[in-house]
C-alpha cells in the first residue's frame, strides 16, 4: 500500500480517536498540535491503527510515534514485513 493510500485510510481512524472531523490528517500532524493527544487517546490510536490495518507494534515502536508521519512509517514497515 503507497504512503498515500495509507493516509487515506489512516484519517478517519484519527478523526475518530480524537473526536474531531475537522482534522486534515497529514504526515507532519504531531501531538503538539492536537490538544487531545495524550497518553490514552495515544494507545486508543495504536489499538485503532492495530487493527485496521491488522499489525501489531511492540512496545518501543508505539512509544517513538509521536506524529502521523512517523506512524506511516511504521505501518509501511509492518505491512511490507508481512509480505
Amino acid at each position: 500500500m503507497s504512503p498515500e493510500g495509507c493516509l487515506q485510510r489512516l484519517g478517519p481512524i484519527v478523526r475518530k480517536v480524537f473526536a474531531d472531523d475537522t482534522l486534515v490528517v497529514t504526515e507532519s500532524l504531531s501531538m503538539d498540535a492536537i490538544p487531545s493527544w495524550d497518553s490514552i487517546s495515544h494507545m486508543a490510536l495504536i489499538t485503532a491503527t492495530e487493527q485496521a490495518f491488522e499489525i501489531r507494534f511492540s512496545l518501543v515502536e508505539l512509544v517513538a510515534v509521536a506524529s502521523i508521519g512517523d506512524l506511516l512509517v511504521l505501518i509501511q514497515t509492518k505491512k511490507g514485513d508481512s509480505k
